[in-house]
């Protein structure tokens, strides 16, 4: 298949690869085919393997910013807990002093770190300040939150939330790089097979055969297909099934399912997971990506027609129980 978007470069690799091969046959064997840059049929497969090492690792990334993102949320919601407790405190027992009125409001749990930590600073702050105080009528201090939490551990939930920010920063981090370490491969990969293209009828001006099947590197013109209808449920342990309606496609070539790692589908990080033939039983059960409980994965059924048009389902997102 030629190159659509960046799920499409292993496909479209594995069509170059028989044809190189082909082509090595029909030439002397002391001349084989070899691009201006140095890169023979057995380079072209190296880079193969690397592009699919590199996609390995973006989707461990995203499934570790999913984890640490996770984490992260957990936390904050146990904070905006304490904070609604202790707003309810102050409220009951302080109700007109000027602690009522320094009483932070709370955050959303979807703020960034400085918005979201600086009212529990203020709660912690102010904490410190009413244990300091005289106790009002019906209130022991030092004050104590449900279930004996006192100042000292809500001192260490703050550290906790600020190393789980920490951890989904270098998260995000990680996947810029090895997403830019992938795109610059994207890069030598396509560059590679453009060179090919030209290559070919210069070494083989008559073979016919060889030129006609020189596989594209772009879609032909042609009409995108409409999308299909799919849908995916958890198959325990640790498995998703995923079927779909037929495409009315009347040049349809093929069903890819694409998926990434994470509860968002990206069709920038998306790989192949699985290809079925048109006459092949309309599902798809895969493994990939639910490593552990928990864990999510997106996907979307993609019908593929011969010109190399293509068009993806709405995503579907499942996930492991934990």
């Amino acid at each position: 298949m030629p190159i659509h978007d960046n799920a499409s470069y292993i496909p479209t690799i594995n069509d170059f690869l028989p044809h190189w091969a082909d082509v090595l046959v029909a030439l002397p064997p002391a001349k084989p085919l070899v691009l201006k840059t140095g890169l023979t049929r057995a380079g072209l497969v190296t880079l193969r393997d690397g592009l699919q090492t590199q996609l390995d690792l973006v989707q461990e990334e995203l499934n570790d910013l999913e984890i640490t993102s996770e984490a992260l949320k957990q936390k904050k919601a146990v904070l905006l807990a304490r904070l609604n407790e202790f707003s309810g405190i102050v409220d009951s027992y302080y109700e007109g002093t000027t602690f009522q009125t320094a009483r932070p409001l709370a955050p959303g749990i979807g703020e960034g770190e400085e918005k979201f930590t600086e009212p529990m600073r203020d709660m912690k702050s102010l904490w410190a300040k009413l244990n300091a105080a005289p106790a009002p009528t019906g209130l022991t201090l030092p004050l104590e939150l449900d279930g004996g939490l006192v100042l000292a551990d809500f001192t260490t939930l703050l550290g906790e939330l600020k190393t789980a920010f920490e951890a989904v920063a270098l998260a995000e981090q990680d996947l810029k790089i090895e997403r830019l370490t992938r795109d610059g491969q994207f890069k030598v990969i396509y560059e590679a097979l453009r060179l090919y293209r030209l290559a070919v009828p210069a070494r083989l001006p008559n073979n016919e055969v060889l030129l006609a099947a020189l596989p594209r590197l772009t879609p032909e013109p042609g009409s995108t297909p409409d999308a299909v209808n799919a849908s995916a449920v958890f198959q325990a342990p640790d498995q998703f099934k995923v079927t779909y309606n037929e495409s009315a496609a009347g040049d349809l070539k093929e069903y890819q399912l694409r998926g990434n790692a994470g509860g968002t589908f990206k069709s920038e990080d998306a790989v192949v997971i699985a290809t079925n033939a048109k006459e092949a039983p309309r599902e798809f059960v895969s493994a990939f990506g639910l490593t552990q409980p928990g864990a999510k994965v997106s996907v979307s059924v993609y019908v593929i027609t011969q010109t190399g048009n293509q068009k993806g389902s709405a995503p579907m997102t499942i996930t492991r129980p934990a």
